[in-house]
Parts: structure tokens; C-alpha cells; sequence
């Protein structure tokens, strides 16, 4: 399965203006597991990964002695 790409923008307001411009920075692959990779343009070299917080370890110990 390919994965989703997604563009990233940087949203500048501009003086004299009423919308602001969007200049594309960059791009996004979403991931098999959700997560989503960003490379930004003005930043060589440099990746990021975004995901959903884990819970913590007491967190994880309270949710499997409810079952």
C-alpha cells in the first residue's frame, strides 16, 4: 500500500493583506501505524516524526488490572 503524502505549508501573515499566504515548507508521509514523517524544506537533512503520546508505565498497570 503506498503510503498518504501530505504537504506542509508555513501560513504567513502579511501586513496590508486580508489572507495570509501559504508557502508550501515541506512534505508528510503518513505511516502504516499512523504516524505521520515531516520534512521541512528549510531545515536539510532534519526529519520529525509525529505520534500519539504512550501512556505511562502507571497508566499501562491500571489499564490491565481492569480485565
Amino acid at each position: 500500500m503506498a503510503a498518504q503524502v501530505l504537504n506542509l505549508y508555513q501560513i504567513v501573515k502579511v501586513e496590508g493583506r486580508k489572507k495570509p499566504l501559504w508557502n508550501r515548507a515541506g512534505i508528510g508521509f503518513v505511516n502504516s501505524d499512523g504516524s505521520i514523517n515531516l520534512t521541512v524544506d528549510s531545515l536539510p537533512g532534519c526529519r520529525f516524526q509525529l505520534r500519539l503520546p504512550n501512556p505511562k508505565p502507571e497508566e499501562k498497570k491500571a489499564k490491565t488490572r481492569k480485565r
